[in-house]
This record gives structure tokens, sequence and C-alpha cells, in this order.
């Protein structure tokens, strides 16, 4: 993992110069740990300051939940019509074509309500933390939820077991990390492009 990537990571969760730092640090033992070490310790970083700032904001938290649901949701409706998925796809978890284009559309409504909640939040505030963690959540709960549901879960076949198991945070967590990121890098440049040269 590269160290831009790091710090830009560590900053959705926490102020850009606590990030700085702690990758600085992290830097400095690489050579000893290796890369591996490196990456695991800014992933288990990066959760520890996601569930921190729920803490120490909690109806800020509850807010910024409820605005990435709505950005999500709202999104999903919208492609879910456009692509003609169906709305109670039960009797089609055995088409691999329906499982790739259920993906995909969640895969774009987290990417855009990551983006949407980097770009409308204040600074430092951890907007996309909230989510992440209700994501996360599901992620654990959801096969509980699915044993609830339906007594006999394995009858979705390999697919199901295998979007509860691992798609999942692939398809949630990942693209909203990822359109906070996106989101975070065009404003800094945009910010540059704005800042009058010196020279």
């Amino acid at each position: 993992m590269r160290n831009d990537l790091a710090e830009n990571l560590l900053a959705l969760f926490t102020a850009r110069d606590v990030a700085e730092s702690i990758v600085g640090d992290l830097v400095e033992q690489r050579h000893a740990h290796g890369r591996g070490w490196f990456a695991c310790e800014i992933a288990r970083l990066a959760f520890a300051l996601c569930f921190k700032s729920l803490v120490a904001a909690p109806w800020r938290a509850v807010r910024f939940a409820a605005l990435g649901w709505a950005v999500y949701f709202g999104t999903l409706v919208v492609l879910f019509t456009a692509t003609g998925l169906p709305w109670y796809p039960w009797h089609r978890v055995d088409e691999p074509g329906f499982w790739v284009r259920l993906g995909l559309v969640v895969f774009v409504a987290n990417l855009v309500a990551g983006g949407v909640l980097s770009r409308w939040a204040p600074k430092g505030s951890s907007a996309i933390a909230p989510l992440t963690t209700l994501w996360l959540i599901a992620w654990v709960v959801s096969p509980f939820m699915v044993a609830l549901v339906d007594p006999w879960p394995w009858r979705a076949g390999t697919a199901g077991v295998v979007w509860t198991a691992v798609a999942v945070p692939l398809l949630y967590v990942v693209p909203l990390l990822l359109g906070a990121l996106i989101a975070q890098r065009r404003d800094a440049s945009a910010n540059r492009s704005a800042t009058p040269s010196t020279e």
C-alpha cells in the first residue's frame, strides 16, 4: 500500500495531519515488518478510527447514516429501474447473470453514496463512518437473518453463499470507501487549482 493512499484512507476518519503522523510512524517500522504488516495496520487503524468517530459524535453519526442510506437507496431505486432488475428476485437466484447485474448495481450505489457523503460533509467529520459501520454489522448478521427468513438458506446455492460471505464487503464497504476517496481527491485538486500561484 502506498503512503499517499494510506494517508487518504485514514483521513476519511480523522484529521489529515493526524493521518499523516500515523502513516509516518508506520512507514518507519515497515522496513522491519514488511508491506503486508503495513497494509494490515492501516486497515486495522482505519476501522478503529471509524468506530471511534461514531462514539465521539453519536448524533452526528445518526444524521450521516440517514443521509448515506437515503443516497444509497435512492441510487439503488434508479439503477434497479434502469437495469430491469426484479424487486422480488427469489425466482432468479440460480441465474449467474442476475448476480452480476445485482452486484454492479449495489457497487455503483455505494460508490455514489461514498462520494456524496464525502462531498457534502464538513472537513474532518468522518461522514462515511456510520454507513461503513452499518454495512459491516449487516455483513456479520446477514447469515443469521437469511436463516431466520428461510429455514433452508442453502437453496440459494453457491452464489448465495458467496454473496453473503465474500461479495458483501467487496460490494458495500470497498465502493463506499472508494467513492469517498475519489471525492476527496477531486476536492484536493480543485483546491489546488483555485489557489493562486505565488510564483
